[in-house]
Order: C-alpha cells, then sequence, then structure tokens
C-alpha cells in the first residue's frame, strides 16, 4: 500500500511516531506537511518532507489562504496513492476536497483525532457549525483512528450520532524501537532526598502551574518542581512566576525520545494530569495523556486528575493519585501529607504494571488490514 500523510506540524511528536511506525509496515510513504510556527521543538527524521507554508495557531484565514495554495501538489499526490492519512480536521478537509479533485474514489481516507478541539464542542452557532462541517466530512472517512475509546463513546457515537463509523483505536502509547533510543540513554537514578515532581511537556494549565508554585512554597524545602518544556499560549505569566521559585529546576525544551531518560529518571513521580478546564465535560475528560505512558514506562508513579480517563487506569492498577484540580489548597495539603508507605505501594506497583498498558503491540498492523478490507 502506498501512503500520503498530511501534518499540521512538521514536527509533532505524535505525527511523527504514526509515520514512523507505519512506514515500517507498507511500500511507500510520502509526507506532505506545514510549518507550525509557535509549535513545540520536536526532534528532526530522516523523512523527506514536502512542506507547504508556514501556520500559526490562531490564524484561520491566513492559514485558509495557504491550504488553498498547497491543493495542487496535494492533488498530484493523492493521484499515486492508496490512502490519504491525515491528522485533525482541517487536513482532513485539505485530504477530502484533494481527493474529490483528482476524480481517484478508490483513495481511501484516514482521519486521525489525538483531541477533540474546543470549537467542536459547546452550543453556541460556531460550535454547531464546526459539527455540522466535521460530519460532513466523516461520510467520506474510511477509517476513524483515535488515541482514546471514548472519543467514540463520548463523543462521536453521541454527539455526532456516526453509530455505523469504522473506528480504530491506536492509544498514544510507547514504541519499542522509538524507545529503544531512550532505554539506550538510561542512567542512574536520582540520588537525593529531595522529593521531586516532574512537569513535562507543553506546560499549559495555569491551574497547574499555580498549585506547583504553591507546593513548593507551603513545602519550605520538601518538595522540588522539576519542569521540561515551554508554557502554553495562555500560561506565559504563571510560568514565569513558577520558574522565579526558589525550588523549581527548569531546564526547558526537550527532545522526543533522546532527553526522556534522564528526564524520568530525575523524578519521584510525574504530573500528568490534563489543563484543567472546570466541570465543563469535554476532552479533558476523554483524552489519555502521552505523559502517562510514559511515566508508566520508566516506572514513575503519577498525579492525575479525577474523572479522566487516565484516572480510571491509575485506580484500577493502584499506581498513583488522582487529585480534583478545582480545590487547590486541599489539593496543595494532600500530596504534602502523602506518606512514604503510599509512594512506596504505587512504585511497587507501578513495577509490576503490565506492559501492554503503555506498550504497544499489534495495534498498527490491525490498522493496516482494516485498511486494507475497507471501501
Amino acid at each position: 500500500m502506498k501512503f500520503t500523510f498530511l501534518l499540521s506540524s512538521t514536527i509533532h511528536v505524535r505525527f511523527i511516531k504514526r509515520v514512523e511506525i507505519i512506514n515500517k509496515l507498507i511500500d511507500h510513504i510520502q509526507i506532505y506537511a506545514f510549518v507550525r510556527k509557535g509549535s513545540y521543538p520536536g526532534k528532526k527524521t530522516d523523512f523527506e518532507m514536502n512542506t507547504m507554508g508556514e501556520i500559526t495557531h490562531v490564524s484561520y484565514l491566513k492559514r485558509f489562504v495557504i491550504m488553498v495554495k498547497s491543493l495542487n501538489k496535494i492533488r498530484s499526490a493523492v493521484r499515486k496513492t492508496d490512502v490519504v492519512y491525515t491528522f485533525g480536521l482541517d487536513m482532513l478537509f485539505l485530504g477530502w476536497i484533494s481527493k474529490q479533485l483528482s476524480f481517484r474514489k478508490n483513495v481511501k481516507l484516514v482521519y486521525e483525532v489525538g483531541d477533540i478541539r474546543e470549537i467542536l464542542i459547546g452550543k453556541a452557532p460556531i460550535n454547531n457549525l464546526a459539527r455540522f462541517f466535521e460530519k460532513f466530512l466523516l461520510r467520506y472517512v474510511s477509517v476513524l483512528v483515535i488515541t482514546s475509546k471514548a472519543f467514540y463513546t463520548e463523543y462521536f457515537k453521541k454527539v455526532q450520532d456516526t453509530k455505523s463509523l469504522r473506528y480504530h483505536v491506536v492509544e498514544n502509547k510507547l514504541d519499542t524501537d522509538i524507545m529503544s533510543v531512550a532505554r539506550s540513554q538510561e542512567i542512574a537514578g536520582k540520588d537525593n532526598k529531595e522529593f521531586i515532581i516532574g512537569y513535562f511537556g507543553v506546560l499549559r494549565c495555569a491551574r497547574t502551574l499555580e498549585i506547583l508554585k504553591m507546593l513548593d512554597e507551603k513545602g519550605k524545602g520538601k518538595i522540588k518542581i522539576y519542569l521540561r518544556g515551554l508554557p502554553g499560549i495562555k500560561t506565559q505569566k504563571e510560568y514565569d512566576q513558577l520558574v522565579n521559585t526558589e525550588g523549581v529546576v527548569n531546564e526547558g525544551p526537550y527532545v522526543v525520545p533522546d532527553d526522556l531518560s534522564a528526564m524520568y529518571n530525575s523524578v519521584d513521580m510525574v504530573w500528568a494530569c490534563f489543563p484543567y478546564q472546570g466541570k465543563e465535560v469535554g476532552n479533558w475528560c476523554w483524552a489519555k495523556t502521552i505523559r502517562f505512558y510514559e511515566s508508566c514506562y520508566f516506572k514513575k508513579p503519577v498525579f492525575v486528575q479525577t474523572g479522566t480517563e487516565d484516572c480510571k487506569t491509575v485506580e484500577k492498577y493502584g499506581i498513583g493519585i488522582c487529585l480534583d484540580l478545582e480545590k487547590i489548597e486541599k489539593t496543595v495539603d494532600y500530596i504534602l501529607s502523602l506518606s512514604d508507605a503510599e509512594i512506596s505501594e504505587w512504585k511497587k506497583n507501578i513495577n509490576e504494571l503490565p506492559e501492554h498498558v503503555f506498550m504497544y503491540s499489534d495495534e498498527h498492523e490491525k490498522l493496516i488490514t482494516l485498511l486494507k478490507k475497507s471501501k
């Protein structure tokens, strides 16, 4: 089979991981990608990418113009492919219209969803319009790929009413070959006596940054906060306040998987909570964080958020604690009161955690088989 991937970012970790794994299973790939201004820096790949201009996070009009200009390139590529694999709604639209213009009805369209965006949730006219647009495009999707089954049960089935949609779950688990880079660079664990909490990735949760700052201040040297990554677009103020706190170590951006071993082996527990969004039901309830899978791989207990898919796994296996981020001071006091016995039990359990919880097995092979059978 021949795949054409449409990426909204040349360096997004999940996108690149999916391309790397599928490339091992098929005959040929070609990649068309946009440079994402303001994106988190990622690892350079060996794949040849056809770049189609630069897009930003918020300028939808400019993004649309750039996408339209890329149509000729993608249409030509679609004429020579079996599958158009898209990441996100904007790339799905680009893939669909390119397929129509190429007059290749037998080309299969894949739509991968790693988050249900805010614009697709809510009752405002713009939300209704976005859902209508997505539902129209879903009629042409051969296989929906989702990183959490809850996306289907709680959104696509209940909200979009697409009960007959063929879907396949490929969680944000880790790949053995990719993680071999991290494994080859494993280092000795931490040897200091402080209790260190790691918060890694795009640090976009203002509530988390506030809680971590209060933990450092009330802990009086008992707890240290270790940050790796960059602040979110809306959390620069809270991020600056936290990094200027005495007990916080901030070492900036990192490369996946190269830097993971040093990061995770430097902490006692990992903050894997999804960005706090109040009680509004939405993406945070259904999504599963990459930090969670990485923490399991490196045998580090986790803090996750009550009401999430990650919380269900944490409670099932006893590998950390679910926190109610609505109650800031209560959360801080609870973390400061954790006993050595509780933490030791979580460490014991995560060391015995079945590998299938956080490592891929044959998910991608099953996806290829499904695509071969699909119309």
